[in-house]
């Protein structure tokens, strides 16, 4: 947002960023010194390189998505990550939410809330009826599995990048690579230079860090008290009762219980049509 939001336009304020645990590559350390330097970050986040200006490390990137767009991508934590591994575990930044691991698949969140820590959480509207757009922001290698995931999925989490406009993104891609297809949503770091000046994870990382107070006037930033556990943005809230496995479901969970309704009525008549058939035979 420092470098690439426009006060004038509310819309262009990325609100939310995601980042999967695939690429998230060690721990932060405390070491023998109690501090953390350059190598210590960078080695968290290291890998990648851009099919835009051949450097190294994955840029970041931003699309515009509506709310129930934005489920969908939490849906990847409830759904696919329990099935394919930690990697696939999404890191959430600007919102957090609820969901109900008994519900169908591809459909059990439940609650969402846009916001941060230190601001406050304002519940979001997720239906489909919310026209309004969301900028979110990944590094390219996340956005390009999520611009495909609902290939995987059959539709259920279809999740399809806009501009602040709402129209599809769509570039002629050079290659046959997914990754030249989101490089048109690359964030410049300076406009006023000609070219393109990408916006390097690595680089956001030392620079958030760096923006942190120096609460003990040594001359080195601090990290904030709030890191040393979680922050519980992801509520996990196991229950059978009817209401939470119904309400607010999409066309997915609607499926699946007329499914279970029809098993059930079919169960039943099987039961009574036996029973009759034994009773006429006695």
């Amino acid at each position: 947002n420092r470098v690439d939001y426009d006060r004038s336009d509310p819309t262009t304020k990325v609100v939310v960023a995601i980042e999967s645990n695939g690429v998230i590559r060690d721990d932060l350390l405390r070491g023998k010194t109690g501090n953390i330097v350059v190598c210590d970050l960078f080695r968290t986040i290291p890998l990648g390189f851009s099919r835009g200006d051949d450097s190294m490390g994955y840029p970041l990137i931003t699309s515009y998505l509506h709310a129930h767009e934005i489920k969908k991508m939490m849906e990847v934590v409830t759904s696919i990550f329990p099935r394919k591994g930690s990697k696939f575990f999404l890191q959430v930044s600007g919102l957090k939410f609820k969901y109900n691991p008994n519900r169908v698949i591809f459909d059990r969140v439940t609650d969402i809330w846009i916001g941060s820590e230190e601001e406050g959480y304002q519940p979001l509207d997720y239906s489909a009826t919310n026209k309004n757009l969301y900028r979110v922001a990944a590094n390219i290698y996340n956005a390009t599995f999520l611009n495909f995931v609902g290939r995987f999925t059959y539709g259920s989490l279809d999740i399809v990048p806009k501009d602040r406009n709402g129209n599809r993104v769509t570039t002629k891609a050079t290659t046959g690579n997914p990754f030249d297809l989101l490089l048109s949503l690359r964030v410049d770091v300076d406009r006023e230079k000609p070219g393109f000046q990408e916006l390097k994870q690595w680089v956001a990382v030392m620079d958030y860090v760096k923006s942190f107070p120096d609460k003990n006037g040594d001359g080195i930033p601090d990290v904030p008290e709030k890191y040393r556990g979680k922050l519980g943005r992801i509520v996990r809230e196991p229950s059978w009762n009817p209401v939470s496995l119904l309400s607010r479901g999409t066309y997915v969970t609607w499926i699946a219980f007329v499914v279970v309704i029809g098993l059930i009525f079919t169960l039943v008549l099987g039961i009574y049509f036996l029973s009759k058939k034994m009773r006429n035979r006695s």
